[in-house]
């Protein structure tokens, strides 16, 4: 089974134009995910991104973005066989990008590619790690013709 991104029929209007499918095919070209399935998009509001990070993080705040490996992939309603989610809370995008000023598509993007390498085991919990990080995303959204916005505020 080749890898797929599920794109959800009611992504918001504000990011509806955004490429997501052309940022997923640089991300399988450049990293060549060792995954079979698909790649499930979500975007969800504060409260219940505050909830998923709670229970998977132990955090008690919305994150930006989340993304979940699995292993191995689950069949869903549908009978599809999924093996990776990444879920975009909207709310703290738009501060994000209000922040950084930069349009709402190219946060998401960032987001997303952000989910992307997560999935295929990247992480940045060192100096060194997030260089590696910012060097990936930089590369994959240079595919859709992007160029990154920071994806650290700090």
């Amino acid at each position: 089974m080749k890898l797929q991104l599920h794109i959800p029929t009611d992504t918001p209007e504000e990011i509806r134009d955004a490429d997501f499918e052309s940022l997923f095919l640089g991300w399988v070209q450049h990293n060549q995910p060792n995954l079979s399935g698909v790649v499930l998009l979500q975007f969800v509001g504060r409260a219940a991104m505050q909830e998923l990070a709670h229970v998977h993080q132990g955090k008690n705040e919305a994150t930006d973005v989340l993304s979940f490996t699995y292993d191995p992939p689950l069949a869903d309603q549908t009978g599809e066989i999924v093996c990776g989610e990444i879920i975009i809370c909207m709310d703290v995008a738009r501060e994000n990008a209000q922040k950084l000023q930069a349009s709402m598509q190219l946060e998401c993007a960032t987001l997303f590619v952000h989910g992307l390498l997560h999935l295929t085991g990247l992480d940045h919990a060192t100096p060194e790690d997030r260089r590696q990080f910012e060097e990936e995303t930089r590369v994959i959204m240079e595919v859709g013709g992007l160029t990154p916005v920071s994806l650290w505020l700090d």
